[in-house]
């Protein structure tokens, strides 16, 4: 069967009313539910706990972080030091705890103690990531925020700043955390100055020879992100959001990709250490992978764009987002082209699914001790 007959088969059709069904009369902090835990951390059949990357079945990003998301955490660690502290930002229900973090910082044992400190302002994935911490006897918990790692550094009248760690960090975790930090809606807004402001609070608490990871969808080169600026553009016509996305997506290419944040960091001596910030850059290919084009425009929903609230969800966003990927699918291509967003069949877990390409930015920002 070809991909055009695949699209409108009947099995094609009922998953399009069952997604259509699942995301009528709830909110946006639901969707994102449904898109996060139903669909990015969905595992792979068999797979009852996770213990690698590649246990989960709707995306491979996590597979291409992991070579440099260990050498950094490995970099980190200090022979001198008699404690490990980790920092996750945003960490969500904790899946990298399972992934990477168990199991690199298993190398601790017996000669420090791993301490993780975690910021998330979701209760419920907050819940989640302190259970999963449990499992680990080795990852012993520290200080846990429920609440935005803004209320860190923004200033705001009668309000206690949240704890901190009694000592500096060795590792910041900021994955998938960027999108948050500047509302597309707002008028006025300073993308520019919202990330330097984050980065420059994360860099201040890092011990020398310690390391920042970055990591985020490149949503200018990634088929969710342009289909919902399309979507603002032509359906609502709300000029203003396509710009101030695109205003958003600058700042992150200018500052994170291109290093210009590196400009705002300061070389100093530093616990008896001379520092001086060191910054590296990459972009990798991943691919989202679903079992029906529904799920697939239920996957491109993921990124800045999905707010985080009890609003109501705009479904006409995700009927957007599954028309442009059935056209995509429909459309008419000669064998050597691609079709668009990269969109085709694949095997994946065993099975032949769908298939979509995005790009991963990595950056990671080093205090490394020069003497």
């Amino acid at each position: 069967m070809s991909i055009s007959e695949l699209a409108n088969s009947k099995n094609e059709i009922e998953a399009e009313e069952q997604v259509l069904k699942e995301f009528t009369n709830i909110n946006n902090n639901q969707a994102y539910d449904h898109v996060f835990r139903l669909r990015v951390l969905a595992l792979n059949d068999g797979v009852t706990e996770v213990t690698s990357p590649n246990d989960y079945f709707g995306v491979d990003n996590r597979a291409g972080m992991y070579p440099t998301l260990k050498k950094a955490l490995d970099d980190s660690i200090l022979d001198s030091s008699k404690e490990f502290q980790l920092l996750d930002v945003g960490g969500g229900s904790g899946s990298p705890l399972d992934w990477i973090f168990s199991k690199e910082l298993s190398k601790n044992v017996g000669k420090r103690e791993n301490l993780i400190n975690v910021i998330e302002p979701n209760p419920d994935l907050l819940k989640s990531y302190l259970k999963t911490l449990e499992k680990y006897p080795h990852l012993k918990k520290n200080i846990v925020y429920q609440g935005y790692v803004q209320d860190y550094y923004e200033v705001k009248e009668n309000s206690e700043k949240p704890p901190l760690p009694s000592d500096k960090v060795d590792f910041i975790s900021a994955i998938h955390v960027i999108y948050h930090f500047t509302d597309y809606k707002q008028n006025n807004l300073d993308p520019h100055k919202d990330i330097i402001n984050f980065i420059t609070f994360l860099y201040s608490i890092l011990k020398p020879g310690g390391a920042i990871y970055i990591a985020y969808r490149d949503q200018d080169q990634d088929f969710g992100g342009n289909v919902q600026k399309k979507y603002y553009e032509e359906v609502l016509h709300e000029y203003n959001l396509f710009q101030n996305i695109a205003k958003i997506n600058q700042a992150r290419d200018n500052l994170i990709y291109k290093g210009q944040i590196i400009e705002y960091l300061e070389s100093k001596d530093e616990d008896g250490f001379k520092t001086k910030p060191k910054i590296e850059t990459l972009k990798h290919k991943f691919s989202f992978y679903a079992k029906s084009l529904a799920d697939m425009a239920v996957l491109g929903l993921c990124g800045n764009l999905l707010e985080s609230n009890e609003k109501e969800f705009d479904k006409g966003r995700l009927e957007f987002m599954l028309n442009e990927i059935k056209n995509a699918a429909l459309m008419k291509v000669e064998d050597e082209k691609e079709r668009r967003f990269g969109l085709g069949r694949t095997e994946r877990d065993g099975k032949m699914v769908w298939k979509v390409d995005a790009s991963h930015v990595i950056c990671i920002i080093r205090k490394e001790i020069i003497s």
